[in-house]
């Protein structure tokens, strides 16, 4: 595995399929299954609402707004350009990511609702959410990714588990994490059948914890709602529904009596400015990607790009790095093959010194490294511990083995006399990880980075 992703509501899953589809082994974990959470609730109409800073959402929600456009012209996503307005009683101006709606216009007064002074027409990307999750759950599962229900409790609980973790964890990270400055704002709707509205409506007007809004996804209509700022309820409450419908009939009569489908409550996840940026985790790196406020869907295309695109850079730089490791010892491993045919009793001064690994020295002043033995042993071995060439190959104890968990390897499990080999089980215990490589280079056990002076190889001899 590559990267564990935390969450898997609309963040967690768009940030899972762009890792998967660059070619990363990922796995995502929730507490609870996409359809269950908060994601589910939302109206789900592209627009960067309750969320900050401007200058970075805006680079964001311009990614989202492309790519579920495009998603808008498949069938099966469950997203679909929608039009609609946003009206007011009083005077309103454009908010400042309307810029990224070219067919954005004021609207005319024969276009307002009775009491109604002010607004704009524009047309969006809408998606019908639980079909929307699906579409992406199933990407995601076609992609390799892979995406387990279990509870993190802690961040601590993670290290170790992938190089790459990724905090997707909503309104739930400012416990997680912890960050106080996550804040849950509630959301309820209420869904009804569709009595025939084609177009969304958005009323600005209402004083928090109020807003109305209608958004038609075919033969239902999701009503809303609240911005019900620290309420951590997650349950429907009957008398916030009864006025949702109420205030949503007053500006279209067509809704009075619709029928009841049914209730959703998500917690939007606020924070001033939405946290996107890694940090040191362990051996490995933790990314966070929480605080998307009212815009999540919006967003969370744009945020998973940039994290696919810097975890891409950081494991490039790790890999370099190894590979560079691996470069610089396969040659002095093929210098040494060649070198050995003069001599093999004893390394001459043409043979050349294996590369430095720093750390601990042996008796001989060389790099405590130990050597393990070819499946039926090598007439001649170069004994990685004093570097010179032994008349019978080293076998690694079986004491040496438990330690790393290699004992499964029945090649490796000879009973060993030599004091040296006990030696460096000694070393190796002290040291508590290493890189075991065998003949064909694989890497079977051990922990990356491999502690200075410790790391256990097996040249193949021919």
């Amino acid at each position: 595995m590559d990267v564990l992703v935390i969450g898997a509501g609309v963040c967690g899953l768009t940030t899972g399929i762009c890792l998967a589809e660059a070619g990363l082994s990922v796995t995502i974990r929730t507490a609870a299954p996409p359809e269950r959470t908060t994601s589910v609730a939302a109206g789900a109409l592209w627009g960067l609402v309750r969320v900050g800073p401007p200058d970075r959402v805006l680079d964001w929600g311009r990614t989202g707004l492309e790519v579920m456009s495009k998603l808008a012209a498949e069938p099966g996503t469950g997203v679909r350009m929608a039009s609609g307005r946003e009206v007011s009683r009083t005077p309103m101006e454009p908010h400042y990511w309307t810029e990224l709606l070219p067919g954005l216009r004021l609207c005319d007064p024969s276009e307002l609702p009775d009491g109604f002074t002010s607004g704009w027409h524009y047309t969006a990307p809408l998606a019908t959410m639980p079909v929307y999750l699906g579409y992406l759950r199933a990407r995601f599962e076609q992609a390799g990714g892979r995406l387990e229900v279990a509870p993190v409790r802690s961040l601590a609980e993670l290290a170790g588990l992938a190089p790459v973790v990724v905090n997707c964890a909503g309104v739930y990270a400012r416990d997680l994490v912890p960050d106080p400055e996550v804040r849950p704002v509630r959301g309820q709707v209420v869904i009804v059948a569709n009595p025939g509205l084609e177009e969304f409506f958005i009323n600005k007007d209402e004083e928090p914890p109020w807003i109305t809004y209608m958004f038609p996804h075919g033969e239902e209509v999701l009503l809303g709602g609240t911005n019900d700022e620290g309420n951590w309820d997650t349950e429907p409450q009957p008398f916030i529904a009864e006025r949702i419908v109420a205030h949503c009939a007053a500006i279209d009569p067509r809704l009075r009596g619709a029928t009841i489908l049914g209730h959703r409550v998500g917690l939007r996840p606020y924070r001033p400015e939405v946290r996107l940026e890694s940090e040191p985790f362990g051996d490995g790196v933790l990314w966070h990607n929480y605080g998307h406020g009212g815009a999540g869907i919006s967003l969370s295309w744009g945020c998973a790009a940039a994290i696919a695109a810097g975890v891409a850079g950081q494991l490039s730089s790790r890999a370099t790095r190894r590979a560079g490791a691996m470069a610089r010892y396969a040659s002095w491993q093929s210098s040494a093959i060649s070198a050995q045919s003069g001599s093999r009793s004893s390394r001459t001064p043409t043979q050349p010194r294996p590369p430095t690994y720093g750390g601990r020295k042996n008796r001989s002043g060389a790099d405590a490294v130990s050597s393990a033995c070819a499946p039926g042993g090598a007439a001649h071995h170069r004994c990685g511990n004093c570097w010179s060439w032994w008349p019978s190959a080293h076998r690694v104890t079986k004491e040496l083995l438990s330690r790393t968990n290699q004992v499964g390897a029945p090649w490796l499990s000879r009973s060993v006399t030599s004091g040296r080999a006990r030696q460096i089980a000694r070393i190796r215990s002290a040291r508590s990880a290493a890189i075991l490589s065998l003949r064909s280079g694989r890497r079977v056990g051990g922990h990356h980075p491999a502690p200075p002076g410790v790391v256990i190889v097996c040249p193949p001899l021919s």
